[in-house]
């Protein structure tokens, strides 16, 4: 039993670690500019999020079951290692959720990724007579068009989007149901 009670510690710091590494590490890396490196643990925060809470609630139902008096623990030193490691893991469980300790920059850095994450660029090159007031307000109409980003030169038209509304081929249906000659340079 004492091997069992061993183990619940360094296993509950092991597991609190991963899940607040797999949402600090990130961000700390995207401020440094090593975003590949750490990348591939945020796929896996689901994952860490249900290995602590399933270690908290095997931690938390032997507790229970000590004050209910169902259950001994056979020395003071395993008493001590189910509550420090139950104290690891909420302290783990609450640091990986809510993320206390990012700085300005890991916020503005997170913001950025968002940022680029989800906006695109488009260019077009339109042909014909058209008006290119007009064709900026069409533009512009298309929600999810940056209206600050359209920029026309000549034939050429450059805008961002959020590519979470919007995407390229539904800019260009839309502009050329509008009657516009234009197409997507790539």
């Amino acid at each position: 039993m004492l091997k069992k009670s061993a183990l619940s510690l360094p296993i509950s710091i092991f597991v609190s670690l991963l899940h607040v590494g797999c949402c600090i590490f990130p961000l700390i890396s995207i401020a440094v500019g090593s975003a590949a490196r750490f990348e591939e643990l945020t796929r896996y925060k689901p994952f860490f999020f249900g290995l602590q809470v399933l270690l908290l609630v095997y931690l938390g139902v032997t507790l229970v079951r000590f004050y209910l008096g169902k259950r001994l623990f056979h020395s003071q030193f395993e008493n001590w290692s189910y509550h420090i490691a139950f104290g690891i893991a909420i302290a783990g469980m609450i640091l990986g959720v809510f993320e206390p300790f990012r700085t300005e920059q890991q916020v503005l850095a997170q913001q950025q990724f968002e940022l680029f994450r989800t906006h695109r660029q488009i260019q077009l090159s339109v042909s014909g007579k058209y008006n290119s007031e007009r064709l900026k307000e069409d533009i512009t109409s298309i929600k999810g068009v940056k209206p600050t980003s359209v920029k026309i030169n000549g034939h050429s038209v450059k805008a961002t989007f959020q590519s979470n509304q919007v995407s390229s081929a539904q800019i260009l249906k839309t502009l050329k149901k509008q009657g516009y000659n234009i197409i997507k340079i790539d």
